[in-house]
């Protein structure tokens, strides 16, 4: 729930939604066709998107020979890794700072 960010948990005013898997394919299908050859999913750290529905997800994406960009949050490595081997090409992470007290304060959640 950083507090710098619009998009935060704590943010009452901001329209949220989640997409089915399909509805992310048809999506994705869809500016195939258009033309596009990148799809970036975001999801922040919505625990609804597991790593394997995420993995099932991007390897399904791949088949329409797009790369595959995720923006998930922070997660442990192996997710990561789990992630890169079902095909993703890019992961989009922040790195805010590296000061311990402004990271505190920014990040009151989380270490």
């Amino acid at each position: 729930n950083c507090r710098y960010c619009g998009l935060r948990r704590g943010n009452p005013t901001i329209k949220r939604y989640r997409m089915s898997a399909d509805e992310i394919y048809e999506a994705a299908l869809a500016a195939c066709r258009l033309g596009y050859r990148t799809v970036v999913l975001q999801s922040g750290e919505d625990s609804l998107y597991d790593a394997d529905m995420i993995a099932a997800i991007v390897k399904r994406l791949k088949k329409l020979d797009l790369a595959v960009t995720l923006s998930c949050g922070e997660r442990p490595y192996e997710e990561y890794l789990y992630w890169r081997r079902a095909g993703a090409d890019r992961y989009l992470l922040k790195h805010e700072t590296a000061n311990t007290l402004l990271y505190s304060k920014l990040h009151p959640d989380m270490s």
